[in-house]
């Protein structure tokens, strides 16, 4: 048996209003969650790019080509 949808929505918004602290404070914690993974995923990648421009900065590797 299938429930409709507008039953379902009807009773999520229930349950939204109800409980308005518990609301705020999931969709806090997943902003925060989400912020901070993408935080540090930037700075895994930054500092990933500026360790390999340092290495190539110092050794130059020059490709030596013999016939």
């Amino acid at each position: 048996m299938a429930v409709k949808f507008s039953v379902l929505s009807d009773f999520a918004i229930r349950a939204l209003t109800a409980n308005k602290m518990r609301s705020f404070l999931t969709m806090l914690g997943i902003i925060i969650g989400v912020g901070t993974v993408v935080l540090m995923m930037s700075i895994g990648q930054g500092s990933s790019a500026q360790m390999m421009a340092r290495i190539n900065e110092h050794y130059s590797f020059t490709p030596i080509g013999v016939t």
